[in-house]
């Protein structure tokens, strides 16, 4: 009888729950997050305290690699300047997150915008398979049929890849090259005469 406990203690105690193991996905939204949450805290925290921009830029981008670090196991090297935040990891990947009121040099040229009021942010991706992506955020002072029409005439040589209008917001996609292209466009709720086009570019490099 003793024996037969023993055994069920055993058999027990070695029946542990697996622990659910992290997707790179998952990894790389925890990853964007700790960095708008640290930069965010500890940005406006140390303009408070009345530290130097140049040394509040050094000690965030420390404690942000170190958060990324402890919560996800990936180690990388961060340089947050001009608004923006650089994230370079071991494995070769970089990525670009911030608020820029400019593209970044190297956006493809034969991408057309439509002329914007302003841009909102601007964010670059690149992998270490050599793909490099751009994502534009721009307020633009027209409204969605005369955004539209402007931008299917100025991409008449690229072949259209899918076309749709849901909910009030158009979505378009093309490619050309080694290009390919998704905007979006969603009128304003509160100007009808203003709108936000958002703008996917991917390229192989």
């Amino acid at each position: 009888m003793s024996d037969d406990i023993e055994q069920q203690k055993n058999t027990n105690t070695d029946k542990r729950p697996e622990q659910p193991k992290t997707s790179p996905a998952n990894k790389k939204n925890k990853t964007t997050f700790i960095v708008i949450a640290v930069v965010l805290l500890l940005g406006g925290f140390f303009v408070i305290i009345g530290l130097s921009r140049k040394a509040a830029q050094v000690t965030i981008d420390g404690a942000i690699e170190n958060a990324i670090n402890s919560a996800s196991g990936t180690d990388v090297d961060i340089n947050s300047d001009n608004n923006s935040v650089t994230i370079k990891t071991k494995d070769g990947d970089v990525a670009t997150y911030g608020v820029d009121q400019q593209l970044s040099a190297d956006f493809p040229s034969e991408v057309p915008l439509y002329d914007y009021q302003e841009i909102s942010s601007s964010s670059r991706f690149e992998s270490r398979d050599g793909i490099v992506n751009w994502i534009v955020e721009t307020k633009v002072s027209a409204d969605l049929d005369t955004i539209k029409n402007s931008l299917t005439e100025q991409l008449s040589g690229w072949s259209t890849v899918q076309e749709f209008l849901a909910d009030g917001i158009y979505n378009a996609s093309y490619t050309k090259d080694n290009i390919s292209l998704t905007y979006v466009i969603a009128p304003s709720k509160s100007n009808a005469a203003e709108s936000n086009v958002s703008y996917n570019v991917a390229m192989q490099l």
